[in-house]
């Protein structure tokens, strides 16, 4: 069975930094009310749609990361999260200055390669 696909930047950063210690505080760091409103509001039309588990009123009272977890583990195959625009998503987490560098540094030389690989196909 094809996994379901879930296009929302909140999600998906949350699927990539879940067990971050203060994924909490990330998120609402790097996202708008409305981003994260909206993060939650799917989260809890997948779980209507997909469980007769649940209450709309009930699933109000729960975190994101708590609606997320609930997603994740109520779903067989859990979603795939994606976003669909990366300039929504963070590059790199505030609290890690260090792979802030790192990350730059990955982008000159990926930069550096794509020329390189331009200017051979040219020269052809």
């Amino acid at each position: 069975m094809d996994r379901p696909i879930v296009v929302n930047s909140v999600l998906c950063f949350i699927h990539n930094f879940r067990s971050h210690p203060l994924l909490d505080a990330l998120i609402q760091s790097y996202f708008s009310k409305s981003l994260f409103d909206t993060a939650q509001n799917t989260l809890i039309e997948i779980l209507l749609d997909q469980t007769k588990e649940f209450e709309d009123d009930e699933l109000h009272d729960f975190s994101l990361i708590e609606l997320f977890d609930k997603v994740v583990s109520t779903l067989k195959p859990s979603p795939l999260f994606v976003a669909a625009d990366l300039t929504t998503l963070p590059m790199v987490l505030i609290s890690d200055k260090n792979q802030s560098k790192s990350v730059i540094d990955e982008i000159h030389q990926l930069r550096f390669y794509i020329q390189s690989t331009l200017e051979n196909q040219t020269k052809k």
